[in-house]
């Protein structure tokens, strides 16, 4: 048996649904811990931006791809931020702003000139590199972690 396309974004998007759902009701019990928050506010625009994506692939209209390039890029860039706020206590909204920005600067143009596969290389590449950087936050806050003696 084998999957569609589609099937395969809506299981990436309830898949992230699910997590965001989890990470608010974390934050209600400890509302202390507001990087639960902001990284819930980086699914939800994440889980926008496959629906959006998912209405590109059915109907690849230039539109449907910049939502979703800003979407996406304005998701994994606060979930950035939200790592960067679990190590240090404090969301960068300006450089979590930047960094999406500027993930759309060089993704959106050449969609919009019609170079889509250059767009989406570009996308992933954007994307990629965000979750590098959000991995290295929460590296960088290893040293905090309780580890077994």
């Amino acid at each position: 048996m084998t999957l569609d396309y589609n099937s395969l974004l809506m299981a990436l998007a309830v898949s992230a649904t699910c997590l965001a759902v989890t990470l608010l009701g974390s934050w209600f019990a400890r509302r202390s811990e507001t990087f639960l928050l902001s990284c819930t506010l980086g699914l939800v625009f994440i889980v926008s931006g496959i629906v959006a994506y998912g209405l590109y692939v059915d109907n690849p209209v230039v539109a449907f791809g910049v939502v979703s390039f800003v979407l996406l890029h304005a998701g994994f860039a606060t979930v950035w931020g939200a790592g960067y706020q679990f190590r240090t206590g404090r969301l960068p909204r300006v450089a979590v702003v930047a960094c999406a920005l500027a993930a759309m600067v060089v993704s959106i143009p050449p969609l919009l000139i019609g170079y889509d596969g250059l767009a989406f290389m570009a996308d992933n590449a954007a994307i990629a590199a965000m979750l590098f950087a959000t991995a290295y936050q929460y590296w960088r806050a290893r040293s905090v972690a309780p580890a077994p003696p």
